[in-house]
């Protein structure tokens, strides 16, 4: 909704796979009515290969022992047949230009870009997304993969104040066990 206020001439899709959230981001949405032609609610899972029933959300101080032990994030359903590749939605909501994304899935950062590859590649829209490198094993995966991805797709790393990042497998290796980062993705110049 930040996005919105800021951007409104902007069409702003946002995604929402677990019910949780979207009931809250329909209430938001709900409450500040004036947005709601910018932004268009779309309780999806992006996947090109999971269909978990469950995604770690909602992140509260309350002492639920449900809680995942290192973010303590809470565990939501999805809604049932709600999976679709990033391509997908693109030519299902016929948008002909994405400026940004803004990716925060966590754990599932890998699959969803690779669920948008072709465009990703052809299109290069700036991504923001946070990197835990402590989180992809549980996903199936290394920290190095996805970073081997996401240049293999010929991003370039860029810091919250837009520095670029030369050097991203030493800049990862500094995060400290249990923690994450935020980074935008731009456009590698070089290629």
């Amino acid at each position: 909704m930040p996005l919105a206020k800021i951007f409104n001439q902007s069409k702003i899709f946002a995604i929402e796979p677990t019910n949780y959230a979207f009931k809250k981001l329909t209430k938001n949405l709900n409450l500040n009515k004036e947005l709601k032609k910018n932004i268009s609610l779309n309780q999806l899972f992006l996947s090109k290969i999971n269909k978990p029933t469950k995604v770690w959300s909602s992140w509260n101080f309350d002492n639920n022992n449900n809680k995942h032990k290192q973010h303590l994030g809470t565990l939501h359903s999805i809604k049932k047949k709600s999976y679709i590749t990033l391509t997908k939605f693109i030519d299902l909501k016929k948008i002909k230009k994405i400026d940004f994304i803004k990716l925060d899935v966590d754990g599932h950062e890998l699959d969803v870009l690779r669920s948008g590859e072709k465009f990703l590649k052809n299109k290069k829209p700036i991504i923001f997304i946070e990197i835990a490198p402590y989180l992809y094993p549980e996903f199936g995966y290394t920290c190095s993969e996805l970073i081997a991805y996401i240049k293999k797709l010929k991003y370039s790393f860029y810091n919250d104040d837009l520095k670029k990042i030369t050097n991203i497998d030493n800049y990862i290796n500094k995060i400290t066990f249990g923690g994450s980062e935020n980074f935008y993705l731009i456009k590698n110049y070089k290629t």
